[in-house]
């Protein structure tokens, strides 16, 4: 029961910290560029990941953690973040997702006069704002 307790006073503090940072990171959003400041973002949420790959396999800090994520079968950052997209993109074009996301991408094809061409046929997307 104490080991219990001592694991959730963990994770609690890991992620107000973390939050923390992350707020820390958003004051400094208006001295940044929108390209730094996602980097920074970035490169913050990779480092989390790392950390709690090592937390959750008991690594030392020199071990590599690839084939800690591989273990895990965790996606990097960038890899999640490209899956997120697909498929919050997925769900758009089959009519699943919340009407707010519906509303705010249209189709290529219905944007412009291109009926006639073979791109037509193409289920590229744009974003309406």
């Amino acid at each position: 029961m104490v080991e219990n307790s001592v694991g959730v006073h963990l994770s609690s503090k890991v992620a107000s910290t973390c939050f923390y940072q992350l707020r820390r990171l958003r004051q400094l959003r208006c001295l940044l560029g929108p390209e730094v400041y996602a980097v920074s973002v970035t490169r913050r949420l990779l480092s989390l990941h790392n950390a709690a790959a090592r937390l959750v396999l008991s690594l030392n800090l020199r071990d590599h953690v690839k084939p800690a994520l591989k273990q895990l079968h965790w996606l990097t950052v960038v890899y999640r973040i490209r899956f997120k997209l697909c498929l919050l993109m997925h769900h758009v074009h089959f009519g699943t997702a919340p009407q707010y996301l519906t509303d705010a991408v249209q189709s290529v094809t219905s944007a412009s006069p291109r009926s006639g061409l073979r791109s037509a046929n193409n289920a590229k997307c744009q974003t309406l704002y």
